[in-house]
């Protein structure tokens, strides 16, 4: 029997309205017949029990309706379709049995369907079993992110005593230049990075020659001493090579600005004094000390 007899005799063996829920959904084979027949479900009202429900109804052979019994021939005809649609369902029987999914059963890739797999009643208690409880944890995302924090307790300084308060010295960090601890201040006003002649010979240096001026607020435009090109420089977990410009100056040894903050995407927040580096794959938390500093100061380098 042929594939379009199979869908033929097994949509002719539904009920009309399961009949036009397939035809309205243009079922092309008989795979897709039988899936779609089994998800159907129907809905009926619950008829008043006052009325009655065993209604009879008249038979085709009755002779008051002037019908007749049927000719042989057409009883045979009958007889012969009835036998045939019989073959074709119980060909469609032998033909969903052996049937299989393409890719296996859905829940433990069986080679059955899904609707039969014998651990589908097992699901929820394995969906259950799964879970985690909470128990109300909490998880600080941001310490894995921005790995641990470093720094070196700073003890805190009255107001009023001759010192600026905690809040509004400038700001240093403890890092290491060359493998030596250096103390180095964050300027975000310096548009370089800056260490004096002396500091760079006490970290072992190596300063090659280089032109260029500094020039600070209210002062004269002073020559560069030199470069420091690809300095190993830790800073907290951070690691990397830093350019130095040696150039004279007063007050600080060592000076970070704006190239060195752009180079390893830092965002200085004096609030929480603390340098937030962002470099892909070095990203970490560097606490700032305040330095205490007699008169005020405006930086730009």
């Amino acid at each position: 029997m042929t594939e379009e007899d199979l869908l033929f005799n097994f949509i002719d063996g539904l009920q009309n309205w399961a009949k036009q829920e397939l035809q309205r959904r243009s079922v092309k084979d008989i795979d897709e017949a039988i899936a779609v027949a089994e998800s159907l479900m129907e809905y009926a009202r619950v008829g008043d029990s006052s009325k009655g429900k065993n209604v009879q109804v008249a038979s085709r052979g009755n002779h008051a309706k002037g019908g007749g019994d049927k000719p042989k021939a057409w009883n045979k005809g009958k007889n012969q379709a009835g036998t045939s649609k019989s073959e074709g369902q119980g060909k469609l029987e032998e033909r969903r049995a052996k049937s299989k999914p393409k890719d296996g059963c859905f829940f433990c890739g069986g080679p059955h369907w899904a609707r039969d797999c014998p651990r589908q009643g097992k699901l929820n208690a394995l969906v259950e079993e799964n879970e985690e409880p909470d128990n109300g944890a909490i998880h600080m995302g941001s310490l894995q992110i921005l790995n641990a924090l470093h720094a070196k307790a700073v003890a805190k300084v009255p107001m009023g005593e001759g010192q600026a308060s905690m809040g509004k010295g400038l700001l240093y960090v403890e890092a290491k230049l060359n493998g030596k601890p250096a103390q180095v201040m964050v300027d975000t006003g310096a548009t370089h990075n800056f260490v004096t002649m002396e500091e760079a010979k006490r970290l072992g240096l190596k300063v090659v020659g280089g032109g260029g001026w500094l020039k600070s607020v209210n002062t004269n435009a002073k020559p560069l001493q030199g470069a420091a090109r690809q300095v190993e420089m830790c800073l907290g977990s951070w690691r990397g090579l830093v350019d130095f410009s040696v150039a004279p100056m007063d007050d600080f040894k060592v000076v970070i600005g704006l190239d060195f903050l752009r180079q390893v995407n830092a965002l200085v927040s004096p609030y929480s004094n603390a340098v937030h580096i962002m470099e892909k794959g070095a990203s970490c938390v560097v606490l700032m000390s305040v330095g205490a500093f007699s008169a005020k100061t405006l930086a730009s380098m």
